[in-house]
């Protein structure tokens, strides 16, 4: 039985700025129950889509997401409203501009940072992605958490290829088998060239036991070439560059100036953006992160030309009140079937909390956490101080639904969200001058204070010429720009056993029941 759409107040902004969401209320979304019996979802096209005329339509639009890392199902108890892709779908398929030679594209991050999409090591984003008709993703840098083997994996499954031109084996300086440097979207006679790239500093923000035999290198002129070529040779219409990188690298404004690229598909810092070059003959757009929202690029055919011109670029920033008994049937049976598949493990209550937590409050419980499996769980007595960087905390705590005893659920989902990396907690040894340093400036702490001029780990005071036994996590040790960085493989797990420090967190939450914020400030 088909729901009854809402007429949408539409609020396009169309200037550069930040959005930030003030809509603090809770409500009840109602849904109609829909099957788990979910095998395989292939491309779902209309009829009209799968028929399109042969000509070139006098208008189109390419739609964008980027960084949804994983927020498949909507949720609207945060302090920002995430839609959820089913009802992301639903808002980009009733937009006014939407008709059937549109182009959907994703610039990256899509599956990581949730329990839902983790669980299914992005199985689940990829077949919603597919029942949402993409049309190509560039790589971002958490493509990379589970692995190349992983990545693989996802793009069989995939409905739509897999872009980065300056993604590059280190062994032969070749792209990477997962990745391509282009491709090209034709509808009727509309052929729309899209090149992809990542950040070419992007490193550092990817666990590096992952990358160790790939490259990421420079894509100015890499994307520059392809994009020209696929002008030129290819006879494309429009060309535009899908990228896992923000506004403000030099790249982005090379390109916002090249004749040859029309628009820009940007990602990596969550930012709500849109900004042109000084004629608005080229764009570039972000569209937030975690469905929270859409970008577009609207062209129209000029009839002297024969070639397209640019209408206008914007981004559309979701409201709970867009999408109220409006979501995708056939993606929301996507999103059904892996709820079902993880359900019993995700909604798990772990234990309660009194209040909401913020992020440096979460990081302080993360790194009390470390040392609790250090002290009580291996009997490692000899760990000075245990650190964790801003970072990996990915999501705060601020759901304000009480239970029956006046506290707030803790379940694993939510444990998820805040730690969604396969970080393992390992021990290493650092000098006092470089924990003071890295506990200064770059991490969340347990252990350390500060009185005065001098700095202590518990009651004792630390010698900067001594060194201290430290944890930390994997990801931090084989980052070659973080206080930590000791190499690849280096760091040493407690008695020998591996553990996720999100299993710290949950057997921390369940042997103290209740965490109170104040412990926590």
């Amino acid at each position: 039985m088909k729901k009854i759409k809402k007429i949408l107040v539409m609020s396009f902004l169309l200037f550069p700025v930040i959005v930030s969401c003030n809509d603090n209320e809770s409500s009840s979304v109602q849904t109609s129950e829909v099957s788990t019996e979910v095998d395989e979802v292939p491309s779902v096209l209309s009829e009209e889509e799968t028929s399109l005329e042969d000509i070139k339509p006098e208008t189109f639009s390419i739609y964008s997401v980027n960084d949804t890392h994983g927020a498949l199902v909507e949720d609207a108890t945060g302090s920002s409203y995430q839609a959820g892709v089913a009802n992301l779908d639903w808002a980009i398929k009733n937009d006014p501009d939407f008709n059937n030679y549109r182009v959907l594209l994703s610039a990256g991050d899509m599956s990581q940072g949730t329990g839902i999409s983790n669980i299914s090591k992005g199985q689940a984003m990829m077949e919603s992605m597919n029942a949402m008709n993409f049309d190509a993703m560039t790589i971002g840098n958490h493509e990379f958490d589970w692995g190349i083997d992983t990545i693989n994996e996802m793009e069989e499954t995939a409905n739509f290829p897999f872009l980065g031109i300056n993604i590059l084996n280190k062994d032969d300086g070749e792209i990477v088998d997962f990745a391509q440097p282009s491709t090209i979207v034709e509808k009727g006679k509309l052929k729309v060239g899209i090149v992809g790239s990542i950040y070419s500093d992007i490193r550092s923000d990817i666990f590096e036991e992952m990358i160790q035999d790939i490259e990421f290198v420079d894509d100015t002129d890499l994307v520059a070439q392809e994009a020209e070529r696929l002008k030129s040779e290819e006879d494309c219409d429009v060309v535009v560059v899908l990228t896992h990188q923000g506004g403000s690298t030099s790249a982005v404004s090379e390109w916002l100036n090249d004749e040859n690229i029309d628009g820009i598909f940007g990602g990596h810092d969550h930012m709500f953006t849109n900004k042109s070059n000084s004629d608005k003959s080229c764009y570039f757009l972000e569209a937030g992160s975690s469905s929270k929202g859409y970008t577009k690029l609207t062209f129209k055919l000029n009839a002297d030309t024969d070639e397209y011109d640019i209408t206008y670029g914007a981004y559309r920033q979701l409201e709970e009140y867009d999408c109220y008994d409006a979501s995708s049937p056939v993606v929301e049976s996507v999103v059904a079937k892996w709820k079902y598949l993880s359900g019993k493990e995700l909604d798990e209550v772990i234990g309660y909390r009194d209040r909401n937590f913020t992020k440096s409050m979460l990081g302080r419980m993360v790194c009390d956490s470390m040392m609790y499996y250090a002290e009580e769980v291996c009997d490692v007595d000899d760990i000075a101080v245990a650190v964790h960087n801003y970072g990996g905390i990915r999501a705060t705590w601020d759901d304000d639904t009480e239970n029956s005893q006046g506290l707030y659920d803790i379940t694993y989902n939510d444990i998820y969200e805040v730690m969604p990396f396969d970080n393992k907690v390992q021990m290493i040894t650092l000098s006092g001058t470089t924990l003071i340093n890295a506990c200064n400036n770059s991490y969340h702490s347990s252990n350390f204070t500060k009185n005065g001029t001098t700095y202590y780990y518990g009651e004792n005071a630390i010698d900067r010429d001594q060194n201290y036994k430290v944890l930390a996590v994997d990801y931090m040790i084989s980052n070659t720009t973080d206080y930590c960085y000791k190499g690849v493989n280096q760091g040493i797990n407690l008695n020998d056993v591996t553990k996720l420090t999100r299993d710290c967190i949950k057997d921390y939450i369940g042997v103290k029941g209740t965490v109170y914020g104040a412990d926590y400030l």
